[in-house]
């Protein structure tokens, strides 16, 4: 291998996303005025929340470079994997009613049963769901049984979507589904924990 092939080949990746990047920035541009068929289609696509999502993002880089990356990983540094592990299950467990709620309104009876039977056998035979007995039963998680979801599946609608990084992305659609979602789940450690 030549020395400047060498040189180049950490560059790659880099000289990739700005090929990208250009061809992308094309997309972004509004049609002329003279074209009422190319405006009205871009009028119905066009992201009214963009330049607060554009702000947003820019406050949540921050926040998240400068406090809460440096917070998890001093976190990650004194807090032992299998202490975070036991932590991470009992906060799923604790969400376990919740799932079921939403696994019953979104009429997977299966997840449901499964979700409740995860929930007792953690809460009992796992110490209060600080261990996972259920998955090595045979009983693994299942993810997708979100209130934002259950409003999608009683076809809530299309939304906007709102960026708010300590929140998670989120349509406008998803936001009461995710309130509803953390008010039944979240404990202060959670973020922590996971």
């Amino acid at each position: 291998m030549s020395g400047s092939t060498a040189a180049i080949r950490p560059l790659r990746p880099i000289m990739a996303m700005v090929a990208a990047a250009l061809l992308a920035s094309g997309c972004a541009t509004r049609p002329p005025a003279t074209d009422p068929d190319a405006v009205a289609e871009y009028q119905a696509n066009n992201d009214p929340l963009e330049p607060t999502n554009r702000f947003l993002y820019r406050v949540n880089d921050v926040v998240d470079t400068n406090v809460l990356q440096p917070v998890a990983r001093g976190y990650r540094y004194v807090v032992p994997g299998a202490v975070r592990r036991s932590l991470r299950n009992a906060v799923a467990n604790v969400s376990s009613p919740a799932v079921f709620a939403n696994d019953v309104l979104q009429g997977h009876p299966r997840y449901a049963a499964e979700t409740a039977t995860r929930f007792v056998v953690n809460s009992t035979v796992g110490l209060g769901g600080f261990f996972d007995v259920a998955d090595d039963l045979g009983l693994p998680p299942h993810r997708g049984a979100s209130f934002g979801t259950t409003l999608g599946v009683w076809a809530w609608g299309k939304a906007r979507s709102c960026s708010c990084r300590c929140l998670a992305r989120r349509t406008c659609g998803t936001r009461p589904g995710w309130a509803a979602t953390s008010c039944s789940t979240r404990s202060p450690g959670r973020a922590l924990a996971a």
